[in-house]
């Protein structure tokens, strides 16, 4: 199966309450990251599939990654995250970090990572 139907099949059901269309766009996004490899907002809009424009599919990218309703949902992410990642290990390690986002140390952000097969991955972040 492709991994793109594999990572919506999986969100579906591990996120229920998921908004249908956000989460299209949202494994529509992922296949384009997979597919073209750059991570940049116009990257992502010009590997993304489809006959529209690509100012077009580069605005539904910039649509997606402004809309309040999926960063409220990034708790939900990081939850179905942890539970594919942690299962089956009982004594996992975490990785926490605080950084300063700014040089006066006004804001900050702490992140925890779980160590996987060799390398970090972002489990959770405030």
């Amino acid at each position: 199966m492709h991994a793109t139907a594999v990572l919506q099949k999986l969100l579906r059901r591990s996120i229920p309450g998921l908004h249908l269309k956000r989460l299209t766009t949202l494994v529509a996004m992922v296949g384009s990251a997979l597919q073209g490899g750059r991570l940049t907002l116009s990257a992502l809009g010009r590997s993304l599939g489809g006959a529209c424009a690509v100012r077009h599919r580069i605005k539904r990218v910039d649509r997606l990654l402004g809309n309040s309703h999926l960063h409220q949902d990034r708790l939900l992410f990081y939850r179905c995250l942890c539970q594919l990642l942690l299962a089956g290990r009982p004594e996992p390690i975490l990785i926490v970090d605080w950084s300063d986002l700014r040089p006066d140390r006004r804001l900050q952000v702490l992140r925890a990572s779980v160590w996987v097969h060799g390398f970090a991955l972002t489990v959770s972040r405030r």
